[in-house]
Parts: C-alpha cells; structure tokens; sequence
C-alpha cells in the first residue's frame, strides 16, 4: 500500500493547500535563514518514517529481513538510541536475526496481529482506533484522504483501500520531509548575511508534518505500536512496535503541538 502523485504537479497543489498551524518546536525555530540541523532534522525522520511504511506496507521477504537487521545499520538508526523504545526495537531486532527467524515465521505472525483470524490484536486503521463505530472507510478516512490531496497525493488502489491505514500515513510525513529537502537542495540565491532563506514552501510543508502528527498519526499509531509489540509472537514483530512508539515520540518531540494543560 503506497502514496501515489495526482495530476496536478507538486506546486500547484501546494498552493491551493490553506496555510496549517504552527507551534511545533521546529516550526518555533524556523527563522529567516536554514541550517544544517533542519535539513540533518527532516532527512534522519524521513529515513525513519520509510522504513517503517515499508516494513508496516507490506510483509518483508527474507532478503528485507536481512537487511533492516544488519548490525551496522541497527548500531546507526537514523534517530539514534536516545529513546528507550527504540532501543528495546533494536535489540529485538537483533535477537531475531540471531534467533533465524526467517519469513516464513513473520508472515504468520503479521497476518494475525494485522488481519486475525477471530479478533484482531492491532488493527491497522485509523478509522478503527479512533472512530465512533471502530469501521474502516469511515469519517477518519475521508479525513486523512483530504489531507493527502491538499499535497498532491492519494493511495495507489483508493476506494478499494482504506486511505488511513498506518502504512500511508507515515508515508505522507516521510514524503513531505523529502519534498523540503528538495527545495532546500535547490536553493540558490543567499539571504543578506550570506545564508539561504527559508521559502515558505519549507515552512508549509514543515507545518504539513506537524499538522498531520497532531490530527492523525499521534491520535493512534503510537497505541497501534504498543498493540503490535504486546501480541507479537516473534521478536521481529515485536521489536517493529517498539521501534514505532520510539520514533512516533520522537517525531512529536520535534514536529507536533505541545500539549497544554488547562
């Protein structure tokens, strides 16, 4: 399950897209000139985003098994180890590698947490976490689907899947953090002390993330990785959920809303 372009370009949904709060620690920070750390911020989360879409999109072959737990790239997880959730992920991940577990044991363990049969441990919809009904294609969807076309974008089969599941939504923070760094990338022309400024193509699509971490994602997803983590059966599974809170934390540590107290 995957994101796919519309017609219009890239630009002109942009512009049609309404301007998005801000208030997040990142946005906060947005000044009239870009730094390294915005660009280093946008393409370690982007990096972390994808490999749980992909990973969360689709049951993993032998070969992406082996790949995502090979030791160097689970000693340098693009947000580091800071986060004791996505510490224990990894070391599940190791675990597992060690332990053998090859495909053929995660697939049945991702149909039966995701699909059952019987009751479902950890469905992976918006719309069943947070809606009244607990139904796909339910309001939540028809929600998340007009965010993804304010930017351009909708789920390759939509109508036949449901656009608010988890895996396409990481997808559409990960392909926001790209489409800045592209612009940051292009930039040509310096500020008055000699560093680019920030275009407010950047600014919106930063916000963008924030906005969709604070309506959607953080409203379920970091619930769905307790889920995952708590019913798996295999180490792989397990350690993805873990991996998932610890990056969802650490996502809204830096892009979402703070939360107030009254």
């Amino acid at each position: 399950m995957s994101l796919i372009g519309q017609t219009q370009t890239t630009h002109q949904a942009q512009e049609r897209t309404p301007p998005v709060r801000a208030g997040s620690a990142l946005t906060d920070a947005l000044t009239d000139t870009l730094t390294d750390n915005l660009a280093d911020t946008l393409e370690s989360h982007a990096a972390a985003w994808t490999v749980l879409s992909q990973l969360l999109g689709s049951i993993p072959a032998d070969d992406v098994l082996d790949r995502v737990r090979d030791p160097q790239l689970l000693e340098t997880w693009p947000l580091g180890l800071s986060d004791p959730a996505t510490r224990r992920g990894l070391r599940l991940w190791a675990r597992s590698r060690e332990r053998g577990e090859a495909a053929s044991t995660v697939e049945p363990d991702y149909r039966r947490v995701f699909h059952g049969p019987g009751r479902v441990p950890a469905p992976p919809y918006e719309s069943v976490h947070v809606g009244v009904d607990g139904l796909v294609f339910d309001a939540e969807t028809v929600a998340v689907r007009s965010f993804y076309r304010r930017f351009g974008l909708e789920v390759a089969r939509v109508n036949r899947d449901p656009d608010d599941h988890v895996s396409p939504e990481l997808e559409l923070l990960a392909t926001l953090a790209v489409r800045a760094l592209d612009v940051i990338d292009e930039l040509e022309a310096p500020s008055r002390d000699g560093d680019p400024a920030v275009p407010p193509l950047v600014v919106d699509l930063v916000q963008g993330i924030g906005a969709f971490l604070d309506d959607h994602v953080l409203a379920w997803v970091p619930r769905f990785g307790e889920l995952l983590s708590e019913y798996a059966q295999t180490d792989f599974v397990a350690g993805l959920g873990h991996l998932l809170v610890g990056t969802l934390r650490q996502s809204a540590d830096v892009f979402a809303s703070p939360v107030t107290n009254p």
